[in-house]
């Protein structure tokens, strides 16, 4: 039985890059902010073209996709953070086939593989959600040497790859 434990704290900066993370990659963000953006381009251009309705109706669409965008990735992360007294606390966690086990100052619970629905990695976050906005983020630096590849294998077992 595979079993990897990580112990550690949120750093605020941490949880909020992590989160960020999190959401570029599985929001497009990134595309939409690139509409957002050639909405607002595209309506400046029909304005100069004396196409004044159709400016608004683009130049409103880059505003608001751009905004939208701009409070997913920015703004969200740090309300939630705010709004979540338990991300201040020491999380340690065991993961193994059967699912993870929580432990902090109020959590103490055995969570199943199936209320995830998928997981990322980059260099300093394994991420695993289970909705847009709750998501467990544990950081790489919490892991002893060599159980990162033993968890990402654990992940692509219960999960398959990486999203």
């Amino acid at each position: 039985m595979t079993i990897v434990s990580a112990s550690f704290t949120y750093d605020r900066a941490e949880y909020l890059r992590g989160f960020r993370r999190y959401r570029v990659a599985s929001l497009g963000s990134k595309r939409d902010l690139l509409l957002g953006i050639a909405s607002i381009v595209g309506g400046a251009c029909f304005y100069f073209a004396g196409h004044a309705y159709l400016a608004v109706v683009a130049l409103l669409a880059g505003v608001v996709l751009t905004a939208m965008v701009v409070f997913a990735v920015i703004v969200q992360p740090i309300l939630v953070y705010n709004a979540h007294p338990k991300l201040k606390d020491r999380y340690s966690l065991s993961f193994c086939e059967s699912g993870i086990s929580f432990h902090t100052d109020e959590i103490d619970a055995k969570v199943k593989w199936s209320m995830y629905s998928g997981w990322i990695q980059d260099d300093e976050f394994f991420t695993l959600f289970y909705d847009q906005r709750e998501m467990l983020i544990i950081p790489k630096r919490a892991l002893s040497q060599g159980d990162g590849s033993r968890l990402q294998s654990l992940l692509s077992d219960c999960f398959g790859r990486a999203l």
